[in-house]
């Protein structure tokens, strides 16, 4: 869920709040134990859908599966919202969404090596940022330790697949409009960096607290800063350019007197 780690100290919503005050939602969450949840019902639609796009994608229908694919993804952000709204963010939507958002991003990965739509490096990098947080996740439960999506990760899961879907599309386009494949293609390359950086420090972050040297209860959301030097890299450059260009055309003010 997008807002998942707003949970307080690992408890659900409605634990917090006297229950004469819960909604209609919060109760039946609270009946249900945290399964019965409108987010819950929007994450397992979302899985569905993403597997329906990508069986239908694998059997070469590429518009409707980037539409069914693409509307599964976009369950991915709403669950959160949707959670927040009825005030039903709890451990089990979040434990659900993260293992789901595995499970697809596992799936779809082996399904695209099948069929080549997208290319090797990428895709391989793509699984192998998934199966390493399954793994410190794994880890991270074994040592009794709250783990939650970092909004590092998030970020990096929903740049994963746009480029996934870029990638699809320019595949898509190949054998008919030459200006939309490359452009696709672009825009997957360029999608990949950030999220080479923001999926790197997502890992740094999981894998931190999982061995027990990030945050540990309250959970804190713990990430690298891999991303934070290079937007300060990104403006030392423009700022340092800034000013030679404000230097230079004032030197050639003064010069002009």
């Amino acid at each position: 869920m997008l807002v998942a780690h707003g949970l307080k100290g690992n408890r659900p919503d409605w634990e917090h709040i006297p229950s004469d005050d819960w909604s209609k939602w919060q109760r039946l969450a609270a009946y249900t134990h945290g399964y019965a949840t409108p987010a819950n019902l929007v994450t397992l639609l979302g899985l569905c859908l993403s597997l329906l796009g990508l069986g239908i994608i694998y059997n070469g229908s590429f518009l409707l599966g980037i539409l069914a694919l693409g509307l599964g993804r976009l369950a991915d952000i709403f669950d959160g919202y949707i959670a927040a709204l009825t005030g039903t963010k709890c451990p089990v939507g979040e434990s659900l969404d993260a293992g789901t958002d595995k499970i697809i991003a596992i799936v779809g990965c082996i399904v695209l090596v099948v069929i080549g739509y997208v290319p090797p490096i990428p895709l391989f990098i793509i699984l192998a940022q998934n199966i390493c947080n399954v793994i410190f996740g794994a880890i991270a439960s074994l040592r009794k330790r709250e783990l939650h999506p970092s909004i590092a990760g998030k970020r990096a899961t929903l740049l994963q697949w746009l480029v996934i879907l870029m990638f699809i599309i320019a595949r898509a386009a190949t054998p008919r409009d030459v200006f939309i494949a490359d452009t696709s293609t672009v825009l997957a390359y360029v999608g990949f960096v950030p999220f080479l950086v923001l999926g790197l420090d997502a890992t740094i972050g999981y894998a931190r607290h999982a061995s027990g040297y990030g945050p540990s209860k309250p959970y804190v959301d713990d990430e690298g800063a891999i991303h934070r030097y290079v937007v300060r890299l990104v403006l030392a450059y423009w700022h340092k350019k800034w000013l030679v260009d404000g230097d230079t055309i004032t030197g050639e003010d003064d010069r002009a007197r």
